[in-house]
């Protein structure tokens, strides 16, 4: 009985292994992967096409979406673990007969092809894992990817209004970007990549603005808080009139959309955006976005627009972390960080050696979704401030090229945290005025740069302060005197031959009992130009309250 027993068992198995082998290789099952984010990421359809329109601002072009298969898979779930897009990768050919080859073999398979790159022979397909290495057998390949999720960086909690760290509506006038501006930007222009739902104003008549929906999202999500993040960075930069002034309003700007309502996309689609703007003759692309990862299609795309002379500003990123996102983190790439109205890094934002420069990003007034004006945080709210700049120096100086305001740009930055540039400030914080006015003799502005607490030191009882002092004016500076009190005693440095731009600097080593009860130590710093007239003495004195954390003794 026991032999019948095994005899049948054994055809069981043998029936059922049988029957694996026979069935198609499309047809094995492929376990599922998790899902994350609640919303997917909508297929794309290659090859936007622009139709005119019109409205009272000025010529404004709108996109119409190519038809699409109303049976079509609308786009996986990103995948928890890797957060890309699941079962979506991105293929490099050596050549463009190897990438038809591919693309002819998907045909009735699992597979699918989503879009094409035929100057990098790049092909963006869904497929499984074991499906897509049956696909490309026996092919010669140049990098194989997962389309790896971007996203706007992460909302920020607002600050209070009234807070001395909220900008409102004063970030123009804090950078010194003040009187008629309403020329800034004329003949060039600039692409913001940024969500579908993007709705920019024009700023008056003549300006235009030429639309690209590279995400074609069906249905928006209205209730979104990420819904307006388009169109608020395009209102810091092109917005006018009564309740909103951008920087550079009078820009032809590019508006692409490369992320859906909920502010999710991939790389893929970011670098056709890239590409796009760059073949439609951007000057400037503006990228409020980014992902952890470093993909080859986007790496590819950075340095096409660098080969072209398109010069690419994007966000550092929300997350308080220790390396900047990409495309910021590439060399090319200016990378914004952001700050708030009394100067300060904004705790969210960003560091890393891949920080350029930080520019406004606390609490300013934007326009958002449903015609509404918001106060908006994060290194997003940066980007434009920067690109606008950019702008304008470019529309005033047609011989000059976006590397060359790039470096302008840099060195008219105010110093700020550790003297020098660093991990958190770059090159410092953007300063309108200086770059506008760093041709015309006879300013002199001695101001105090800042006020720096060391995170480390090696006594426990001793607290380090770096306090300095940079030369902003136009004309080097030949003895100056800084003054710095801390606590009940007050210490004068003298310092001479101070050139342009230059900072000046000491080290405290202050005794931590100074500090009060809460762990606060006041220091006050004074810089006195000696022999010449101040021409900006607001900025000569600083007082700042310095949180202090001395470790506890070490128990014997």
């Amino acid at each position: 009985m026991k032999r019948c027993w095994i005899i049948i068992i054994v055809a069981v198995l043998t029936a059922a292994v049988l029957t694996v082998l026979m069935r198609s290789p499309a047809d094995v099952c492929v376990p599922p992967e998790p899902v994350t984010v609640e919303s997917p990421i909508v297929s794309l359809q290659p090859g936007p096409r622009a139709v005119a329109d019109t409205d009272t601002a000025g010529a404004v072009q709108t996109t119409a979406p190519p038809p699409t298969d109303s049976d079509a898979d609308a786009g996986p779930a990103p995948d928890r673990v890797t957060l890309t897009p699941v079962r979506e990768y991105i293929v490099a050919f050596e050549t463009a007969a190897d990438l038809q080859v591919f693309v002819d073999r998907v045909g009735d398979t699992r597979a699918q092809v989503i879009g094409t790159l035929n100057m990098w022979h790049m092909v963006r397909v869904r497929s499984d894992f074991d499906t897509l290495d049956r696909l490309l057998e026996g092919l010669p390949v140049a990098s194989r990817q997962r389309n790896h999720i971007v996203r706007v960086p992460a909302p920020q909690v607002d600050v209070p209004v009234g807070s001395q760290s909220a900008f409102g509506r004063r970030a123009l006038l804090w950078l010194g970007a003040d009187g008629d501006i309403s020329t800034w930007g004329t003949g060039i222009t600039v692409a913001v990549l940024d969500t579908a739902t993007m709705d920019p104003q024009p700023s008056g008549a003549g300006t235009t603005v030429t639309r690209f929906d590279l995400v074609n999202e069906a249905e928006p999500d209205a209730s979104s808080a990420l819904v307006g993040h388009g169109t608020a960075v395009a209102s810091l930069l092109v917005g006018h009139g009564e309740r909103l002034q951008g920087i550079s309003p009078a820009v032809h700007l590019l508006a692409i959309g490369v992320m859906d309502s909920t502010g999710v996309g991939d790389v893929f689609t970011v670098a056709e955006g890239i590409v796009l703007a760059v073949n439609q003759g951007a000057d400037l692309i503006n990228v409020s976005l980014g992902t952890d990862f470093d993909a080859d299609v986007l790496r590819r795309a950075v340095t096409y627009a660098a080969e072209h002379d398109v010069l690419i500003i994007a966000s550092t990123g929300n997350a308080a972390a220790g390396v900047v996102t990409y495309p910021a983190r590439y060399e090319t790439v200016l990378a914004v960080s952001a700050i708030g109205a009394d100067g300060e890094h904004a705790g969210f934002a960003n560091t890393g050696d891949a920080v350029d420069i930080a520019a406004p990003g606390l609490g300013v007034y934007a326009a958002w979704a449903d015609d509404v004006v918001v106060s908006f945080s994060g290194t997003s709210t940066a980007v434009p401030f920067v690109t606008g700049t950019l702008a304008a120096m470019l529309s005033m100086d047609e011989r000059m090229t976006a590397d060359e305001a790039r470096s302008i740009l840099l060195e008219y930055a105010d110093d700020n945290g550790f003297p020098g540039e660093d991990e958190v400030f770059g090159a410092g914080v953007l300063n309108v005025r200086r770059i506008m006015e760093r041709e015309e003799p006879g300013i002199h502005d001695m101001s105090i740069a800042s006020h720096y607490l060391a995170t480390s030191h090696d006594d426990p009882e001793t607290v380090t302060i770096v306090v300095s002092a940079q030369n902003r004016g136009t004309e080097p500076v030949a003895t100056a005197t800084l003054v710095v009190r801390v606590g009940e005693g007050e210490r004068s440095y003298n310092f001479q031959d101070i050139a342009v731009g230059e900072s000046v600097s000491r080290t405290l080593n202050v005794d931590a009992t100074a500090a009060n009860a809460a762990g606060d130590v006041e220091i006050w710093t004074k810089v006195i130009e000696h022999g010449r007239a101040d021409s900006r003495p607001l900025d000569n004195e600083r007082t700042s309250i310095l949180r202090v954390t001395v470790p506890a003794p070490a128990v014997p």
